[in-house]
Protein backbone atom coordinates (compact mmCIF):
# COMPACT_ATOMS: atom_id res chain seq x y z
CA UNK A 1 0.00 0.00 0.00
CA UNK A 2 2.58 2.61 1.08
CA UNK A 3 5.00 1.76 -1.71
CA UNK A 4 2.37 2.57 -4.34
CA UNK A 5 1.48 5.79 -2.51
CA UNK A 6 5.12 6.83 -2.28
CA UNK A 7 5.52 6.62 -6.03
CA UNK A 8 3.13 9.59 -6.17
CA UNK A 9 5.93 11.70 -4.68
CA UNK A 10 7.76 11.45 -8.00
CA UNK A 11 6.59 14.09 -10.47
CA UNK A 12 5.89 13.41 -14.15
CA UNK A 13 9.28 14.81 -15.13
CA UNK A 14 10.99 12.32 -12.77
CA UNK A 15 11.86 14.88 -10.12
CA UNK A 16 11.00 14.30 -6.46
CA UNK A 17 8.67 16.48 -4.41
CA UNK A 18 10.75 18.45 -1.90
CA UNK A 19 8.63 17.46 1.15
CA UNK A 20 6.27 14.53 1.60
CA UNK A 21 4.02 13.98 4.62
CA UNK A 22 2.99 10.35 5.17
CA UNK A 23 0.01 9.57 7.39
CA UNK A 24 0.80 6.35 9.22
CA UNK A 25 2.76 4.71 12.02
CA UNK A 26 6.51 4.46 11.43
CA UNK A 27 6.47 0.68 12.01
CA UNK A 28 4.25 0.31 8.95
CA UNK A 29 5.82 3.06 6.82
CA UNK A 30 9.59 2.83 7.21
CA UNK A 31 10.16 -0.51 5.47
CA UNK A 32 8.33 0.44 2.24
CA UNK A 33 9.82 3.94 2.43
CA UNK A 34 13.36 2.53 2.56
CA UNK A 35 12.50 0.23 -0.35
CA UNK A 36 11.15 3.19 -2.35
CA UNK A 37 14.27 5.25 -1.72
CA UNK A 38 16.63 2.38 -2.53
CA UNK A 39 14.86 0.89 -5.56
CA UNK A 40 12.86 3.74 -7.09
CA UNK A 41 15.22 6.62 -6.32
CA UNK A 42 18.43 4.55 -6.58
CA UNK A 43 19.65 6.17 -3.37
CA UNK A 44 21.45 4.13 -0.71
CA UNK A 45 20.29 4.49 2.90
CA UNK A 46 23.16 2.39 4.27
CA UNK A 47 26.24 4.31 5.39
CA UNK A 48 25.28 7.32 3.30
CA UNK A 49 26.14 10.70 4.88
CA UNK A 50 23.53 12.33 2.62
CA UNK A 51 20.78 10.26 4.27
CA UNK A 52 19.44 10.77 7.79
CA UNK A 53 16.70 9.02 9.75
CA UNK A 54 15.48 11.07 12.72
CA UNK A 55 12.94 9.48 15.09
CA UNK A 56 11.07 11.39 17.80
CA UNK A 57 8.11 10.92 20.08
CA UNK A 58 7.67 14.69 20.42
CA UNK A 59 9.34 16.91 17.80
CA UNK A 60 10.38 20.15 19.54
CA UNK A 61 11.53 23.61 18.48
CA UNK A 62 15.16 22.60 19.06
CA UNK A 63 14.64 19.56 16.81
CA UNK A 64 13.18 21.84 14.14
CA UNK A 65 16.16 24.20 14.30
CA UNK A 66 18.55 21.26 14.17
CA UNK A 67 16.82 19.94 11.06
CA UNK A 68 17.03 23.39 9.46
CA UNK A 69 20.77 23.49 10.14
CA UNK A 70 21.36 20.02 8.68
CA UNK A 71 19.31 20.87 5.61
CA UNK A 72 21.52 23.84 4.75
CA UNK A 73 24.64 21.66 4.57
CA UNK A 74 25.66 20.82 1.03
CA UNK A 75 25.11 17.27 -0.21
CA UNK A 76 28.29 15.26 -0.79
CA UNK A 77 26.80 13.74 -3.94
CA UNK A 78 23.69 14.69 -5.95
CA UNK A 79 20.96 14.92 -3.29
CA UNK A 80 20.13 14.71 0.42
CA UNK A 81 17.20 12.86 1.96
CA UNK A 82 15.81 13.25 5.48
CA UNK A 83 13.22 10.96 7.08
CA UNK A 84 11.67 12.35 10.26
CA UNK A 85 9.16 10.33 12.30
CA UNK A 86 7.18 11.70 15.24
CA UNK A 87 3.94 11.26 17.14
CA UNK A 88 3.46 14.94 17.98
CA UNK A 89 5.10 18.18 16.88
CA UNK A 90 4.97 21.34 18.95
CA UNK A 91 3.44 24.48 17.47
CA UNK A 92 6.78 26.26 17.71
CA UNK A 93 8.48 23.46 15.79
CA UNK A 94 5.83 23.59 13.07
CA UNK A 95 6.36 27.31 12.65
CA UNK A 96 10.11 26.71 12.43
CA UNK A 97 9.56 24.31 9.52
CA UNK A 98 7.22 26.58 7.58
CA UNK A 99 10.00 28.63 5.99
CA UNK A 100 12.16 25.53 5.42
CA UNK A 101 9.44 23.97 3.28
CA UNK A 102 8.35 27.27 1.74
CA UNK A 103 11.86 27.93 0.43
CA UNK A 104 13.26 24.41 0.00
CA UNK A 105 16.98 23.84 -0.37
CA UNK A 106 17.88 22.57 -3.83
CA UNK A 107 18.26 18.76 -4.08
CA UNK A 108 17.15 18.27 -0.48
CA UNK A 109 14.08 16.13 0.19
CA UNK A 110 12.09 15.48 3.35
CA UNK A 111 9.79 12.63 4.31
CA UNK A 112 7.75 13.26 7.46
CA UNK A 113 5.94 10.28 9.00
CA UNK A 114 3.27 10.65 11.68
CA UNK A 115 0.03 8.92 12.71
CA UNK A 116 -1.41 12.31 13.74
CA UNK A 117 -1.45 14.63 10.74
CA UNK A 118 -4.64 16.26 12.00
CA UNK A 119 -2.50 17.87 14.72
CA UNK A 120 -0.40 19.73 12.15
CA UNK A 121 -1.08 23.26 10.96
CA UNK A 122 -2.89 23.48 7.64
CA UNK A 123 -0.30 25.96 6.45
CA UNK A 124 2.45 23.42 7.12
CA UNK A 125 0.54 20.58 5.46
CA UNK A 126 -0.09 22.79 2.41
CA UNK A 127 3.67 22.99 1.81
CA UNK A 128 3.98 19.21 1.50
CA UNK A 129 2.67 16.39 -0.63
CA UNK A 130 0.32 14.52 1.72
CA UNK A 131 0.01 10.74 1.34
CA UNK A 132 -2.90 9.14 3.16
CA UNK A 133 -2.74 5.45 4.04
CA UNK A 134 -5.79 3.29 4.55
CA UNK A 135 -7.47 4.25 7.81
CA UNK A 136 -10.16 2.33 9.60
CA UNK A 137 -12.92 4.23 11.40
CA UNK A 138 -13.88 3.57 15.02
CA UNK A 139 -17.14 2.01 13.83
CA UNK A 140 -15.23 -0.34 11.51
CA UNK A 141 -12.89 -1.31 14.34
CA UNK A 142 -15.81 -1.89 16.70
CA UNK A 143 -17.34 -4.29 14.16
CA UNK A 144 -14.03 -6.11 13.87
CA UNK A 145 -13.78 -6.46 17.64
CA UNK A 146 -17.34 -7.82 17.85
CA UNK A 147 -16.64 -10.39 15.14
CA UNK A 148 -13.31 -11.34 16.70
CA UNK A 149 -14.70 -11.91 20.20
CA UNK A 150 -17.54 -14.11 18.93
CA UNK A 151 -15.27 -16.31 16.80
CA UNK A 152 -13.24 -19.45 17.40
CA UNK A 153 -9.43 -19.27 17.41
CA UNK A 154 -8.79 -20.10 13.71
CA UNK A 155 -11.11 -17.32 12.53
CA UNK A 156 -9.66 -14.92 15.09
CA UNK A 157 -6.17 -15.53 13.73
CA UNK A 158 -7.41 -14.98 10.18
CA UNK A 159 -9.18 -11.77 11.22
CA UNK A 160 -6.00 -10.19 12.61
CA UNK A 161 -3.67 -11.31 9.84
CA UNK A 162 -3.72 -7.93 8.08
CA UNK A 163 -2.84 -6.04 11.28
CA UNK A 164 0.01 -8.44 12.03
CA UNK A 165 1.43 -8.25 8.51
CA UNK A 166 1.24 -4.44 8.50
CA UNK A 167 3.21 -4.32 11.79
CA UNK A 168 1.20 -1.16 12.43
CA UNK A 169 1.21 -0.50 16.16
CA UNK A 170 -1.22 2.40 15.86
CA UNK A 171 -3.71 0.14 14.07
CA UNK A 172 -3.12 -2.62 16.63
CA UNK A 173 -3.74 -0.15 19.46
CA UNK A 174 -7.04 0.92 17.89
CA UNK A 175 -8.04 -2.74 17.74
CA UNK A 176 -7.09 -3.25 21.40
CA UNK A 177 -9.18 -0.21 22.36
CA UNK A 178 -12.18 -1.65 20.50
CA UNK A 179 -11.76 -5.05 22.20
CA UNK A 180 -11.50 -3.36 25.58
CA UNK A 181 -14.61 -1.25 25.01
CA UNK A 182 -16.64 -4.28 23.94
CA UNK A 183 -15.58 -6.34 26.97
CA UNK A 184 -16.36 -3.45 29.32
CA UNK A 185 -19.88 -3.47 27.89
CA UNK A 186 -20.13 -7.23 28.41
CA UNK A 187 -18.94 -6.82 31.99
CA UNK A 188 -21.66 -4.28 32.72
CA UNK A 189 -24.30 -6.71 31.49
CA UNK A 190 -23.00 -9.73 33.38
CA UNK A 191 -19.97 -9.90 35.66
CA UNK A 192 -17.70 -12.75 34.61
CA UNK A 193 -14.26 -13.84 35.81
CA UNK A 194 -13.28 -14.67 32.22
CA UNK A 195 -14.20 -11.18 31.04
CA UNK A 196 -12.28 -9.56 33.92
CA UNK A 197 -9.21 -11.63 33.06
CA UNK A 198 -9.66 -10.73 29.40
CA UNK A 199 -9.66 -7.03 30.25
CA UNK A 200 -6.48 -7.52 32.26
CA UNK A 201 -4.82 -9.25 29.30
CA UNK A 202 -5.81 -6.39 26.99
CA UNK A 203 -4.45 -3.85 29.50
CA UNK A 204 -1.12 -5.69 29.54
CA UNK A 205 -1.03 -5.76 25.73
CA UNK A 206 -1.70 -2.00 25.60
CA UNK A 207 1.08 -1.45 28.11
CA UNK A 208 3.67 -3.24 25.97
CA UNK A 209 2.47 -2.57 22.41
CA UNK A 210 4.57 0.58 21.92
CA UNK A 211 7.77 -0.78 23.45
CA UNK A 212 10.59 -0.78 20.90
CA UNK A 213 11.07 -4.54 21.08
CA UNK A 214 7.41 -5.53 21.30
CA UNK A 215 5.80 -7.81 18.71
CA UNK A 216 2.34 -7.03 17.36
CA UNK A 217 2.13 -10.64 16.20
CA UNK A 218 2.83 -12.19 19.62
CA UNK A 219 0.56 -9.80 21.53
CA UNK A 220 -2.45 -10.22 19.22
CA UNK A 221 -2.03 -13.97 18.82
CA UNK A 222 -1.94 -14.32 22.61
CA UNK A 223 -5.25 -12.48 22.86
CA UNK A 224 -6.73 -14.62 20.09
CA UNK A 225 -5.95 -17.66 22.21
CA UNK A 226 -6.94 -16.34 25.64
CA UNK A 227 -9.83 -13.88 25.34
CA UNK A 228 -13.27 -15.31 26.16
CA UNK A 229 -15.94 -15.74 23.50
CA UNK A 230 -18.75 -13.28 24.16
Amino acid sequence: MYLELLRQAVKKDGSLHHATLIHGHKDAVLEPLFAFIEKDLHFSVQGNPDFQLLEFDSFSISDGRSLQGRATQKALKNRKIFITTFNVMTLEAQNALLKLFEEPTEDTHFFLVTPNIDKLLRTLRSRMLVLEGEHITEADMARRATSFLSALTPKRLADIKDIIEAKDKALATSFLNALEEYLHGALHKKRSTAVVEGLQNIAHAKMYINDRGSSVKLLLEHLALTLPRV
